[in-house]
């Protein structure tokens, strides 16, 4: 955690409270120290992991999410605190000094709990966690540097370009850019560089900077094209992870033919590959590139083929990557004026990941759209999810 965990400790006093527990039965029934939690909720301790949240909120019988600010859906830029930590985070303004002093043994786990939150878009527990890791990760590389650090500081900040970036924060994204290029290029290897310029060309593409974007993804899918013969399944992985971003881009540059081909390029990656492949930053492999195809037939304006595409076994993906497809079945939907069955998909993506709808632009877009056609009138359904967004 950063300096907010002062709130923290509040909302963690006030939960323990509404429990009528005591600090020494909230610690026995979360499996802690009883000065772990005095310390929490006294706003002492800065450093907490995120498994410690965990259990503090299976003990107090609520999310882990209750421990923070939670997003408004009319301010869904903001997840909490967090982005104002992860703003502190980034500018720091002088050497890192930390009360408790970080390894590298510590910060890895760390770190692959964060991705987790990532993978199932957990925005606003990642917003408050991430401070403290990018924290740790400066810390290492300021004091102990090396490939090691420099690889973990990378790790931070692509988590922290990828959440800004998600919640639409750009200019911090566009920040912890170039904090993730600049770690990678310490470390060199090709991973860390692939990484860097897909985040670009993410970045780019938001920004509607199409041919920036295209000149990021594929400069980067040239660079690290795999020998098929000996090619390694990260290097396959890498590959299929950028050419998925080149198609969404070209589809958005309205190319078909670029799409076809990328597209036939992503799926010769993942029939080498064997099936799909997780590397915590991205998905690879025939389900996830089927899904590309989709959300490229749809920028294209080709909706019945978006809902032609057979995307197989999406539920193997993590809840963030089905989310996302869901949403542009949704979208394919209500373009052809399937409102009904626009909403009923709508609806199953606060099933699969609670709370991630109203960071999405394009959610509010085809509702708004919907409001319209219904000139006036509407239906509970739509009533409820126009609210959770925001939308009037």
């Amino acid at each position: 955690m950063s300096e907010d965990s002062g709130g923290i400790g509040e909302r963690l006093a006030r939960l323990r409270r509404r429990r009528a527990l005591t600090q020494e039965e909230l610690a026995e029934r979360a499996g802690l120290s009883v000065e772990l939690v005095r310390k929490l909720e006294q706003g002492r301790r800065r450093s907490v992991r995120l498994g410690t949240l965990h259990r503090l909120a299976r003990a107090l019988d609520v999310q882990t999410a209750a421990l923070f600010d939670a997003p408004s859906p009319m301010n869904a830029a903001d997840p909490g605190p967090g982005v104002v930590g992860i703003r502190r985070a980034l500018t720091p303004g002088m050497a890192t000094s930390l009360a408790d002093e970080p390894t590298v043994e510590g910060l890895q786990p760390s770190l692959r709990d964060a991705w987790e939150l990532h993978r199932s878009a957990d925005h606003v527990v990642l917003a408050n966690v991430l401070p403290d890791l990018v924290d740790q990760a400066r810390y290492l590389c300021e004091n102990h540097p090396g490939d090691v650090s420099f690889q973990l500081a990378a790790n931070a900040y692509h988590l922290a370009a990828t959440l800004l970036i998600g919640v639409r924060a750009e200019d911090l994204a566009l920040l912890a850019a170039e904090r993730l290029q600049a770690a990678a290029a310490r470390v060199g290897d090709e991973s860390s560089t692939a990484r860097a310029a897909d985040t670009w060309a993410w970045l780019f593409c938001r920004q509607s900077r199409l041919e920036d974007a295209e000149r990021a993804a594929l400069g980067a899918a040239d660079a690290v094209e795999p020998r098929f013969a000996t090619a390694t399944p990260l290097a396959l992985a890498m590959w299929c992870a950028l050419l998925q971003r080149g198609i969404i881009i070209a589809a958005r540059r309205d190319d078909p033919d670029k799409v076809t081909d990328l597209l036939s390029l992503a799926r010769a990656a993942s029939a080498r590959l064997g099936g799909n492949r997780d590397d915590a930053w991205t998905m690879s492999g025939p389900t996830n590139t089927a899904m590309h195809q989709a959300r490229a037939a749809v920028d294209m304006g080709r909706p019945r083929d978006a809902l032609r595409v057979r995307v197989p076994e999406p539920e193997s993906l993590p809840p963030a990557w089905q989310a996302r497809h869901v949403l542009d079945v949704a979208h394919a939907q209500y373009a052809i004026k399937r409102d009904g069955d626009a909403l009923s998909t709508m609806r199953r993506i606060e099933r699969i990941t609670p709370g991630w709808l109203i960071y999405q632009g394009l959610a509010r877009e085809i509702v708004r759209g919907m409001l319209r056609r219904y000139r006036g009138g509407t239906t509970p359904g739509l009533t409820r999810l126009a609210t959770l967004l925001g939308v009037d």
